[in-house]
């Protein structure tokens, strides 16, 4: 899955409230942390516990204002699927 920027739904798709508005994914459900998926991906491979998975992402206050970006960095955040750190 990606986060294009100028990706657009066009409601078509059952996740177009999702888009619109975001996933709430916090615990308490206190709308602190929303995903929102621009493009879902299109391929039947899915990575496996251990793999490195690459993505890209924008963090974004509710005002709109963005606060971190990793393609500004040109950098994706780089992490193992299923392992966190300790």
């Amino acid at each position: 899955m990606t986060t294009d920027e100028g990706t657009s739904n066009d409601g078509e798709n059952p996740a177009a409230i999702v888009v619109e508005q975001g996933e709430d994914i916090t615990i308490k459900k206190d709308r602190g942390v929303l995903k929102i998926v621009k493009r879902v991906g299109t391929s039947e491979e899915t990575p496996m516990i251990g793999d490195k998975v690459y993505v890209h992402y924008k963090g974004k206050l509710s005002n709109g204002k963005k606060f971190d970006s990793s393609r500004d960095r040109n950098e994706p955040f780089v992490f193992s699927l299923g392992k966190g750190k300790r």
